[in-house]
């Protein structure tokens, strides 16, 4: 009798941990064949692909646009976004700033 109520309590266990998406973190945590997408927005861009480098994930410069405010060569965007779940190797393309535009203004006398 007490064998079935410990067989019971397991499977009962099983199940909302199955329900809960538990076994689908485990799953991701100790298969190293995905990762999750750091964030690299901010970062200068050696920080950025040495951070994406650490996740055996690829970068990919997508492009560079000015940006009021924001020094040159800070990650803008990215894409996938961070947290996304993808496989190992995949590449991560990433907007650099340019900078602050300037406007060159002619001298009125």
């Amino acid at each position: 009798m007490k064998f079935v109520k410990v067989l019971a309590i397991v499977l009962v266990s099983l199940f909302l941990i199955n329900i809960s998406g538990i076994n689908r973190k485990f799953n991701l945590a100790t298969n190293r064949s995905v990762v999750a997408v750091p964030n690299i927005i901010g970062l200068e861009e050696d920080d950025a692909l040495a951070t994406l480098e650490d996740q055996q994930l690829e970068g990919s410069l997508v492009g560079k646009r000015f940006a009021k405010g924001i020094p040159a060569n800070k990650v803008l965007e990215q894409r996938p976004e961070a947290g996304l779940v993808i496989k190992i190797g995949r590449r991560v393309g990433y907007v650099l700033s340019s900078g602050s535009e300037k406007v060159y203004l002619q001298d009125i006398k």
